[in-house]
């Protein structure tokens, strides 16, 4: 839910949806601060509907486009040592 300039406020999400053909979307945008990115299967990831209302999309993790980036304990390192965090 996370977002660089929004933070944790889901309704400033910058993350978007739009219909890409053949029954498919195209989502943009930067998470930031996901607990388990490394192990997840599946993303819940919160974003805006091309009408501009909040919705939620469920996205597989081997899913073409997507990246993943640690955060390491040096850019952060309190309380981070028990949980895998990343950005997507």
């Amino acid at each position: 839910m996370t977002e660089q300039h929004g933070g944790s406020q889901v309704y400033a999400t910058a993350t978007r949806a739009t219909q890409a053909g053949n029954g498919t979307w195209l989502v943009t945008g930067t998470k930031t601060w996901i607990s388990r990115l490394t192990e997840a299967a599946v993303f819940c990831v919160f974003l805006a509907a091309p009408d501009g209302r909040l919705t939620a999309a469920v996205i597989d993790a081997r899913a073409d486009g997507l990246s993943r980036h640690l955060i390491t304990r040096r850019a952060c390192p309190d309380g981070l040592g028990a949980s895998c965090t990343s950005t997507a």
